[in-house]
């Protein structure tokens, strides 16, 4: 499925605004890419329509958080940060490689009378139905890595119809029942703000990390916490993060970008 990520690299183009390393260059100032959504009325996939939405906005949050960072030069006998800048949304990349199958997982999308039926070009399907005002979808592969080796790759998600909350869940196997990955995204969506919580375990459920974000343009909130042993039931508490504990966090707000690292505060912009 990897070979085919560039077909929707065009819609996802604002990624390389923040992972600047994997885009061979200084970005030029960051706009905003994101269309209205056509309707499932005029035959468009609201699922895919939901998650192009969800990442493009925020990958403009956060291009918006790194331009600011990016200013920064450290002077002669002061910490240098700039590794610490380039990295501070890596995790959430990480776990976003998912989204992106998750995406060419409805390369195909034909509208049926109930819904849309969705192939890959690797010969997984999976159906998105409307059901009492709730999209559901699931889809199943099986990739070959060698003779000896099939990986079953499972997505599932809901829509809530009026587009306010998506989750996805995305699930990795291999033969004999050896987890890979898990990966599961909430969205909570309420006019121009996002509200948004990731869970994501990888080696066998080795990796337990959970991401939180909260923003609309020129805002963001987000922190990163490892070591989590369960996925959390409740998105946010009041205006604040889910708990204490997170190992990084990042902030933009009135132009400014404030950063918590390891118990050390910086602070980027005017």
């Amino acid at each position: 499925m990897r070979n085919i990520k560039h077909m929707v690299g065009v819609l996802l183009s604002v990624v390389c605004l923040v992972v600047l390393s994997g885009c061979g260059g200084q970005a030029e100032e960051p706009v905003p890419t994101v269309a209205p959504a056509p309707s499932a009325a005029a035959g468009e996939n609201p699922l895919n329509n939901a998650i192009i939405d969800y990442m493009n906005q925020r990958d403009y949050s956060i291009a918006k958080a790194n331009e600011i960072m990016e200013t920064y030069q450290p002077e002669e006998g002061q910490t240098d940060y700039t590794n610490l800048i380039s990295s501070l949304f890596t995790p959430n990349f990480r776990a976003d490689d998912e989204l992106v199958d998750l995406l060419q997982s409805m390369v195909q999308s034909k509208k049926t009378e109930t819904g849309f039926h969705m192939t890959s070009e690797n010969g997984g399907s999976g159906d998105l139905v409307l059901e009492n005002g709730v999209y559901k979808y699931a889809f199943q592969e099986q990739m070959a890595e060698s003779d000896d080796t099939v990986t079953t790759i499972s997505h599932s998600a809901t829509l809530l119809e009026d587009g306010s909350q998506m989750d996805v869940k995305t699930e990795s196997i291999q033969q004999g029942g050896v987890p890979v990955l898990e990966n599961w995204l909430q969205v909570k969506k309420q006019d121009d703000l996002y509200q948004v919580q990731q869970f994501y375990t990888d080696d066998g459920g080795s990796t337990h990390q959970l991401i939180q974000m909260r923003f609309r343009q020129e805002e963001l909130s987000y922190a990163v916490y490892e070591d989590v042993e369960e996925k959390p039931n409740s998105i946010f508490e009041s205006d604040g993060f889910f708990s204490d504990g997170f190992v990084t966090s990042v902030t933009l707000k009135d132009g400014r970008v404030t950063v918590m690292n390891d118990g050390k505060e910086l602070v980027f912009g005017a």
